[in-house]
Order: C-alpha cells, then structure tokens, then sequence
C-alpha cells in the first residue's frame, strides 16, 4: 500500500532551539507530529513561517526582572529553495520565499523535513 503525501502547515513547529520558529504548545505539538512521522517514516513534509523578529528572547536582568529583546535572526546556514509565492494579505501582495532545512536528531537518527516561509524578503 502507498501512502499519501502529506504537508503539514503550522504557524509554528518547535524543530530546534537555534530557529526561532515556536512560543509554546502549538509548536511543541506540531513539532511532535513531524518527529513521529520520521519516526515511522511517513511521506511528510512540515510548512510553517520563518521569521526574523517575530518571537522575543526573554533574560532575567541584575535586579531579576525580566527583560524582553526583539532580535533579528539571521538563518544563512538554511538552503534557499529558489521558490517564491505571492500571498495577499489585507489587499496587499507580498512576496515570500521558501526555504528548506533538514534535521536530524544524532541521538536517534531521525529525521523529516521542513519548509520555512521567510517573511523577510
């Protein structure tokens, strides 16, 4: 029997600490869905936003209060797919481009694939 293949769109996927790409439980479970996938070695492929500022990285400061930074990452090591879509937002068409990154986990050699949509073209 061959399976489907499936894309799997979330505003967020918890894939790795270093991508900003997750703020809590939504990401933690789509990111659960994709490790299970590879896992079990679906035909899958996860889409969700990259982006550039969106969450904040969060520090305690000398007094212990916390503090919150808006800094932009910058993902050069991620392969640029050459892929754009125009997306209308409010009217408005904006142009984003894709990009790929492939994980793996060492520990387990697991591994699925990702589509991130850079909002910073």
């Amino acid at each position: 029997m061959t399976l489907p293949n499936v894309a799997y769109f979330s505003m967020e996927i918890a894939m790795d600490q270093s991508l900003s790409t997750y703020s809590g439980g939504l990401g933690f479970l789509a990111g659960s869905h994709m490790l299970s996938a590879g896992y079990l070695q679906m035909p899958m492929v996860g889409v969700t936003m990259l982006w550039s500022y969106g969450y904040y990285d969060q520090r305690i400061d000398h007094a212990g209060n916390v503090e919150v930074a808006y800094i932009r990452k910058y993902y050069d090591y991620l392969v640029d797919t050459g892929i754009t879509v125009e997306v209308d937002t409010f009217g408005y068409m904006l142009l984003q481009r894709c990009r790929h990154g492939r994980f793996f986990e060492v520990a387990y050699i697991r591994k699925y694939y990702d589509y991130l949509v850079d909002t910073g073209i």
